[in-house]
């Protein structure tokens, strides 16, 4: 699920790096620092993944708590 979350964020989020937009990695050992990397270095979601992951969402969205404004 890590790499997907990172994957997600840094290839399909609205975050752009133009506008300093940036992902903070962080793991409890060097080890999950280098698979994070590894992970970020893999590219985008098969569109397979991307379409469940919205699917996914639009069914928990009216749960959802706004965290931002």
């Amino acid at each position: 699920m890590a790499e997907i979350a990172l994957r997600w964020v840094s290839h399909h989020s609205l975050m752009k790096s133009e506008y300093g937009d940036a992902i903070l990695i962080g793991a409890s050992s060097l080890e999950h620092i280098r698979q994070n990397l590894i992970d970020l270095e893999k590219g985008p979601l098969a569109e397979e993944v991307v379409t469940a992951l919205d699917k996914a969402w639009e069914s928990v969205k009216p749960y959802a708590s706004k965290y931002h404004h």
